[in-house]
């Protein structure tokens, strides 16, 4: 059975009996995006910096995971003007990450909480909220 060509440059048509194949691919980053936000309750003397979010991050997996090459797993993108930050880790390492984020009472003695925003496998997929 021969396929026959289409000669506009068009896609080839199946013959009797042939089916066409589909194949689907999924990309998996190595990488995942976090937006998170810190609230300190009551206000806190603590300027909300990208140093603090970093600090946060790692001091919350130590405290529940314990002692882990991490650090460089953690970057702080951006810092949103609503104080809230971008965070990017390995994939490897999200989970661990955001149930340590999701623990954190405190920071240094004063009272806190992580919101985890959201999470995505893209940095586009999590913009900045609108102003």
């Amino acid at each position: 059975k021969k396929r026959q060509r289409n000669e506009g440059g068009g896609a080839q048509r199946a013959g009797v009996g042939e089916s066409i194949r589909t194949v689907k691919q999924t990309i998996v980053p190595d990488v995942c995006y976090l937006h998170i936000r810190v609230i300190f309750e009551p206000k806190s003397a603590f300027e909300i910096s990208p140093r603090l979010y970093k600090l946060l991050a790692l001091s919350a997996v130590k405290t529940l995971h314990g002692d882990s090459v991490f650090s460089a797993e953690i970057d702080v993108l951006d810092q949103l003007e609503d104080g809230s930050a971008i965070l990017r880790v390995a994939r490897r390492s999200l989970s661990m990450l955001w149930s340590a984020l999701t623990v954190v009472n405190s920071y240094e003695g004063e009272a806190c909480r992580v919101e985890v925003v959201k999470v995505a496998p893209f940095a586009v997929s999590v913009p900045a909220p609108p102003p």
